[in-house]
């Protein structure tokens, strides 16, 4: 008679459910606002550090061929080239930061030249390239002499 009300129940109720979706929901909230914020300056970071490397290997380019060699801004195109007789060929494949990382390049001059030296060529004072993802910005500067900064470098 009684054994039906002496059974245990197994197993979790609505309320239960609902509970925890609603504790997770909010734990959530609070989460991903920091969670979205690292990951644009993450993008912005791997983007500035893959400019300043291409305008590395353009430089090491000119300098181990004995030849111009040029980083190339396109949009947000960047691309390594090396003068191999009267053309430029392509060191490495074009990256499109944009589709990358989604962020945008500015720059006031869209080639930097490096003679066998490892010169710029053409450059009056420190060239800058600025990289933007919502409101997070940083640059990349690269002198005269050729070299690279990545600290201490304003953005414009």
């Amino acid at each position: 008679m009684h054994s039906r009300s002496l059974q245990r129940r197994t197993g979790i109720t609505l309320v239960e459910v609902l509970l925890v979706i609603g504790i997770t929901g909010i734990l959530l909230a609070f989460a991903l606002p920091p969670a979205a914020a690292a990951v644009r300056a993450a993008d912005v970071r791997s983007a500035r550090q893959k400019i300043a490397a291409s305008i590395v290997r353009a430089r090491s380019a000119a300098i181990q061929h004995g030849r111009r060699a040029e980083f190339i801004r396109a949009g947000n195109i960047i691309s390594v080239t090396v003068q191999a007789g009267n053309v430029q060929e392509r060191v490495g494949a074009p990256i499109n930061l944009n589709d990358t990382h989604g962020v945008n390049l500015v720059a006031s001059r869209d080639t930097i030249a490096f003679d066998p030296r490892g010169f710029a060529i053409g450059l009056g004072s420190l060239q800058t390239f600025v990289v933007t993802k919502g409101v997070l910005s940083d640059s990349v500067c690269v002198t005269r002499m050729g070299q690279v900064t990545l600290r201490g470098c304003g953005v414009v």
